[in-house]
């Protein structure tokens, strides 16, 4: 009869801390809606983000319906913000159909957790336009650059309402095996709609440049300038305009058996946070442009 009585004490102490979990359970839930252009919403996600711990973050899928939950947002202030897993993981500029929500930035909401509250009716509308965003001809500081130097760049757009970011694509001229195109964001810090960053030293070289521009909005659209083939036909700094190096660093790469290597990338760093890559040519030989220093 005891163990019939501790049995059933226990059983009864589990169901009391369950529903006490299950009261306690914070969660942020809602509806997503699309405007006019087809979404697939099995690709949309909401995700939200601890203010003060960016790194801790937690989401959920949208359904088919459009209705989503995120569970575990324990008492914090979040942030919440839509998103799209496609090509670029793009975010969708969600506009907040709840009155009482505090807009941050373009599609991010806040969101103040307390223990055993389950936010509801969360709501976001995607807003999303296939018109691609306008950009004008890039404008680079005139020459001279010098090897191993950046290169300020800035391009300006009349309406900038609808860019979620503008990035500037380059490589050197002529590339070596392995020579990509690399990407850098350009930033409108001032709010004047001109967007600017620098061709980084690593990438300026005596062989020249090949740089192209891309804007994409938050509807998965971009363009580029130049518009067409901008991988084949990319705009151009020509090896006439760049310096001579203040120094160079060369050698040779071979495997064990002394065949050359091409196409290994080299690096080279200076104690100040610059640095310079190359790359090896056919017979495993290859020159890096350098500042002087360390």
């Amino acid at each position: 009869m005891l163990r019939s009585k501790l049995n059933l004490l226990v059983i009864a102490l589990f169901f009391a801390c369950a529903i006490t979990t299950l009261a306690d359970a914070e969660s942020i839930s809602g509806n997503v809606s699309v405007g006019a252009s087809p979404v697939p919403l099995d690709h949309v996600w909401v995700r939200a983000e601890k203010i003060n711990d960016p790194g801790h973050r937690i989401g959920a899928y949208v359904g088919g319906d459009g209705n989503y939950t995120i569970g575990d947002a324990h008492p914090d202030n979040w942030r919440v913000y839509v998103g799209f897993n496609g090509p670029y993981d793009h975010g969708y500029y969600g506009h907040a159909t709840n009155s009482a929500l505090t807009i941050t930035t373009p599609g991010e909401y806040r969101v103040m957790i307390n223990p055993g509250d389950n936010v509801t009716d969360y709501n976001f509308e995607i807003r999303v336009d296939n018109t691609p965003p306008h950009i004008d001809p890039p404008v680079v500081e005139p020459p001279p650059y010098k090897a191993n130097y950046p290169i300020h760049i800035s391009v300006s757009t009349s309406d900038d309402s609808g860019i979620r970011m503008i990035h500037t694509w380059a490589r050197q001229k002529n590339p070596p095996t392995c020579d990509s195109f690399d990407g850098w964001g350009m930033g409108d810090t001032d709010g004047d709609g001109v967007y600017e960053c620098d061709i980084p030293d690593w990438k300026v070289t005596t062989a020249g440049m090949e740089y192209l521009i891309a804007a994409y909005d938050f509807a998965n659209n971009y363009s580029t300038y130049p518009a067409k083939d901008p991988d084949k036909n990319p705009l151009i700094i020509p090896k006439e305009d760049i310096d001579p190096p203040e120094a160079t660093i060369s050698g040779r790469v071979t495997n064990d058996v002394g065949e050359p290597l091409e196409g290994v990338p080299i690096e080279a760093h200076r104690e100040d946070g610059g640095g310079i890559q190359t790359f090896t040519d056919a017979d495993g030989n290859y020159t890096a442009e350098v500042r002087a220093g360390k």
